[in-house]
């Protein structure tokens, strides 16, 4: 039981790190994005 446990909050915190480095990197160019759109002159 306690391996299972280890387990499992292993991989909970492996996939915590990758969503964490995942949004770290796409934030940034996303946030990028909307600003140049709102650069954009209109008409």
């Amino acid at each position: 039981m306690i391996d299972f446990i280890y387990g499992l909050t292993s991989a909970v915190s492996v996939a915590l790190f990758v969503l964490t480095v995942a949004v770290w990197i796409v934030a940034p160019s996303y946030a990028e994005r909307a600003n140049s759109r709102e650069r954009t002159p209109r008409g």
